[in-house]
């Protein structure tokens, strides 16, 4: 309860500085007057992708099928593992014309982790407190072009730290808190002229994250809580209509942040040193600018699947 509580204090507190810039580029739009559903429609899209691709690219756990830390064999000889994961997140933007999008994003990754610190045994049977792993990942993250996006690069990647609580053992769950930043791809929605377009430039998030799980009868459980942060910079343009020829006008805000939480569960099965995990997960809504279209703020399921060596 207490970490739960700490990360949405941490997500409200982002959020006050969030809405009131998001409240900013739809005032933009009035400087359109003969345009103004329109401009405020593509910056209500633009303003609903950040969270969901930062879920796409960056799932819930990070270390696919475990809440534990790895923890080390011997001082100086680290555990370490690699996984390939695959996690997909759909979003449903705001209709920018006659109907809404329904897009899919997903992502295709290699998650690294490796064991820096064991940590304290606070008993016998009870260890894994205070221990280190240090987390990366590098990825290809996808939207799909046929419903108008396009992004410049699909590289996405993250680094990061995992701190045990609690390392997984015949007594006691594995309890862990995990921070990452991420790097996302610069994504266009629209083709300008003709019609309106978005542009989400310079994308990143902190992702946060924190699990506790359990081997029962033979299966990996793992249940945890993410909150997640994502900037990025917002350019909208779009046709105002004029006396002889349309004006080209541009709305443009930096550094927007969005801020979300997500629930999710892991199930896997570990054979030797092969772990085969499936992850379901839903993130909640977040709130919108005053006067925002609905969809703005919502959120939505995510899944993904993965495979990891564990060494």
């Amino acid at each position: 309860m207490r970490l739960r509580a700490l990360l949405i204090l941490l997500g409200l507190t982002a959020y006050g500085a969030s809405d009131a810039r998001a409240q900013s580029i739809r005032t933009q739009c009035a400087t359109a007057a003969s345009a103004v559903q329109d401009c405020e429609r593509v910056v209500d899209m633009a303003l609903t992708l950040p969270s969901r691709v930062t879920l796409a690219a960056a799932g819930g756990n990070p270390v696919a099928g475990t809440a534990s830390t790895l923890g080390m064999r011997v001082p100086g000889s680290p555990r370490w593992s690699l996984a390939l994961r695959g996690t997909v997140a759909r979003a449903t933007l705001p209709p920018a014309f006659a109907s809404g999008v329904e897009a899919t994003a997903w992502s295709l990754n290699a998650d690294a982790s490796i064991g820096l610190f064991n940590g304290f045994h606070l008993l016998p049977t009870i260890g894994g407190f205070g221990s280190i792993d240090v987390l990366a990942s590098v990825g290809l993250l996808s939207v799909p072009s046929d419903d108008g996006f396009d992004r410049s690069s699909p590289l996405t990647w993250a680094l990061g730290a995992r701190l045990g609580v609690l390392r997984e053992s015949f007594t006691a769950p594995g309890i862990s808190v995990s921070a990452m930043y991420r790097a996302l791809p610069d994504i266009e929605y629209g083709e300008f002229p003709p019609g309106p377009s978005f542009l989400n430039a310079g994308q990143h998030a902190l992702t946060l994250r924190g699990l506790v799980g359990k081997r029962i009868l033979g299966v990996d459980l793992a249940a945890g809580i993410g909150w997640d942060r994502a900037s990025s910079d917002v350019r909208v343009q779009y046709d105002e209509p004029g006396p002889v020829i349309p004006r080209t006008v541009t709305v443009q805000e930096n550094d927007l942040t969005f801020t979300r939480t997500s629930f999710f569960g892991n199930l896997s099965y570990t054979l030797m040193i092969l772990n085969l995990s499936a992850e379901l997960g839903w993130q909640a809504d977040g709130d919108a600018a005053a006067g925002a279209h609905p969809d703005t703020s919502s959120g939505g399921p995510f899944g993904g699947m993965a495979v990891r060596l564990a060494i």
